[in-house]
């Protein structure tokens, strides 16, 4: 039976977090584990900050230099970052009485959480004036069984507990939900933003809660690196950061609060810590280069179970961008095949766990997508086979599609064009005598309705007749979610299960939630949700730890 794969409350699709870029081979050798302590070199730290006593002074985790300071001055806490876990961890700490100082490396606040669309919660209003009846309870069991048991599941209790309030808590501050979706077999969980007309409906939920932070006066500095989190007899101490013009300011604090977004646009990293086989394509905002890591495991913290974890969502034409006609073209359900021309997953997955679509690439040197001149045709003038989030949608006509390839053609060669399966192969690098088989060997199965291998709905059987065309692939992804280890109040952890003092992480720089998967398929919207309410619980706790 085939998959729905229209938009309706049913059957939504969207995402949790953005992210762009490929990836290169990173060093080895010097990556810091769950089991062992950071690569630090924070004063105070001792032997809590080292991660391995051989690592070469090139290491991955190696802090980027800042000179002495020309300006000091002091705060409650400093939250590093100002997308959604650092604005809703600055808002929080302001409403607890806390003296709060936001530094933001990039331009603008908002960062990767513009390119949401919605965040998990259970038991919301929302969800009790539609009847979904689903318990925190149920709940984590449901999403503690999808990742069998690995993370802590005093995390998800206290997260999930808290999830319904921070629905209300965003609206008092002015963030306006839309409506209650869901993708897939999920939960139904997804508490979607309005969206103004051309507007993303993350932009409108940032400036919402940055409009928030400065009615309560809360300072933002922009272009303000942090590079180091100061440690005073093992404590957090405060910050130091680099602005725009080369200056160095340092911060006194005993609370350093960690939201710069994750590593996905660090190549070193993401292909250290994720052991992609090919190539990543990050799609979102700039500026989430580990910055926020590399500084927790210098003063002492160690990284979560299954740190390149990444909410990987299937192949993505290389030069194609976020929201691009070409991106969505690459996820149509045709012929997905690795170097050795083989299938390797039933080509819908996307429709309906896309986390699942991009795990399956993920294992493949390389990936093309095959289709034809009659395909792009119809995605013309009919529209696509599935929908693709929010911005290619069933029925909706791709006007413009193939300009788009052409460009990317044009750009970078990574769509190729040929007649026939022979002329294909050598445009490729391909086998000619294994793509010509399973192309005859696919036809067949479009022409008899069904698929033995991987079970595709008879609906998405097209035959393959050229021309054809294919597109080469990298495997799209939107953030990175392992992170540091961190434990239900945000606390960045040590090596021996001890939290850091002062230290705390959320959003993308805090992982343990999702073992080796991502889990769009039970509980949408999950790492937006986690942005926004880590950096409440992180808050919260800090709030009792100044006292």
């Amino acid at each position: 039976m085939a998959k729905q794969t229209g938009i309706s409350r049913r059957m939504f699709m969207g995402l949790t977090v953005a992210g762009a870029g490929a990836v290169a081979a990173g060093a080895a050798g010097c990556t810091p584990t769950a089991t062992e302590p950071g690569a630090g070199s924070g004063t105070g730290a001792g032997t809590e900050g080292t991660a391995s006593a051989n690592c070469e002074q090139d290491s991955i985790w190696q802090l980027d230099p800042i000179g002495e300071p020309t300006e000091t001055r002091s705060a409650d806490v400093v939250v590093v970052g100002a997308g959604g876990t650092g604005l809703a961890a600055a808002i929080q700490a302001k409403q607890l009485g806390l003296d709060v100082l936001v530094l933001e490396k990039m331009g603008a606040t908002g960062g990767s959480f513009i390119c949401t669309e919605g965040m998990f919660a259970v038991e919301s209003h929302w969800q009790e004036e539609r009847g979904v009846t689903t318990t925190v309870d149920e709940a984590v069991i449901r999403v503690m069984d999808y990742h069998h048991w690995i993370p802590d599941i005093d995390l998800y209790r206290t997260y999930f507990s808290q999830s319904a309030e921070t629905i209300k808590w965003c609206e008092d501050l002015g963030a306006d939900f839309t409506d209650l979706l869901v993708i897939g077999d999920s939960i139904v969980c997804w508490h979607v933003y309005h969206a103004e007309p051309g507007e993303s409906p993350g932009t409108g939920f940032a400036r919402n809660m940055t409009k928030a932070a400065e009615n309560l006066a809360i300072e933002i500095k922009l272009e303000t690196n942090v590079k180091k989190v100061l440690m005073e007899d093992g404590k957090v101490a405060g910050v130091l950061a680099e602005s725009g013009d080369g200056t160095v300011l340092k911060v006194e604090a005993p609370v350093v609060i960690l939201g710069a977004g994750g590593y996905g646009q660090n190549e070193t990293l993401v292909h250290e810590l994720s052991k992609i086989k090919g190539d990543p394509m990050e799609l979102g905002t700039p500026g989430r280069t580990g910055d926020g890591l590399k500084m927790g495991l210098d003063a002492g913290g160690v990284l979560c179970d299954f740190p390149g974890t990444m909410p990987y969502a299937g192949p993505c034409v290389k030069g194609a961008t976020w929201t691009s006609l070409a991106y969505s073209v690459s996820l149509q359900p045709k012929l997905w095949i690795n170097q050795d021309c083989q299938r390797f997953v039933n080509e819908d997955m996307f429709s309906y766990n896309f986390a699942y679509a991009g795990l399956a690439v993920k294992n493949h040197e390389k990936v093309f997508v095959i289709l034809t001149q009659d395909d792009l045709d119809r995605y013309e003038t009919v529209g696509p086979d599935i929908t693709v989030f929010t911005f290619c949608v069933q029925g909706t006509p791709m006007t413009g599609l193939k300009d788009q390839l052409s460009d990317i053609q044009n750009a970078n060669g990574s769509i190729l064009v040929a007649d026939t399966p022979e002329d294909l192969a050598a445009q490729t690098g391909l086998d000619p005598v294994a793509l010509a088989e399973t192309i005859n060997r696919y036809n067949g199965y479009c022409a008899s309705g069904h698929d033995p291998e991987f079970s595709k709905p008879a609906e998405f059987l097209t035959p393959l007749n050229g021309p054809f065309y294919a597109l080469e692939c990298g495997d799209a992804s939107f953030s990175t979610v392992g992170g540091l280890k961190v434990n239900s109040s945000a606390q960045v952890l040590k090596a021996d299960g001890e939290p850091v003092p002062g230290l705390y992480a959320g959003g993308c720089d805090a992982g343990g939630l999702y073992a080796d998967s991502y889990d769009v398929g039970i509980t949408n919207g999950s790492q937006a949700g986690w942005a926004i309410n880590s950096g409440r619980l992180a808050a919260k706790h800090a709030a009792t730890y100044i006292g």
